[in-house]
């Protein structure tokens, strides 16, 4: 058997894809650097798609829960499983798109700022830094 590196996901690109199969799945790879803090944008799923991710040494990372991001503990390539186990029979089909991002590449803005803009498709990303003052 001959082995096939996984498809590339880079950083701010939409990841469209389907599971047209029960029991198929589809997997992509990313770099990422210890530290790193990524935020899994999930712009549409049809049926109950599940997402796996794998850190460089095959430990489960990410179990279907991306709400607040993750700060990776390791530097290589990362790996995400899509399939239709979510609903426990394995039998789920449907398509995805999905994309990831890089918070330190949000863009920085002070607080009592207005963010003007508009939100066509996913989730913008901000960020702001805090100072915390602590009272006796």
């Amino acid at each position: 058997m001959e082995w096939t590196p996984l498809p590339a996901v880079f950083l701010g690109d939409t990841v469209f894809g389907q599971i047209s199969v029960p029991g198929e799945n589809d997997s992509f790879g990313f770099s990422g650097v210890q530290g790193q803090k990524i935020y899994f944008d999930h712009l549409s799923t049809e049926g109950n798609l599940h997402f796996d991710v794998y850190s460089p040494s095959d430990r489960l990372v990410v179990d279907n829960n991306w709400h607040t991001g993750i700060t990776l503990q390791e530097t290589g390539t990362y790996e995400i499983v899509i399939d239709g186990q979510e609903d426990g029979t394995g039998e789920t089909t449907g398509n995805y798109k999905f994309r990831l991002l890089n918070k330190a590449d949000s863009p920085l803005i002070e607080l009592d700022t207005d963010a003007i803009g508009t939100f066509d498709h996913g989730e913008k990303l901000y960020r702001f830094n805090q100072f915390l003052e602590c009272f006796s």
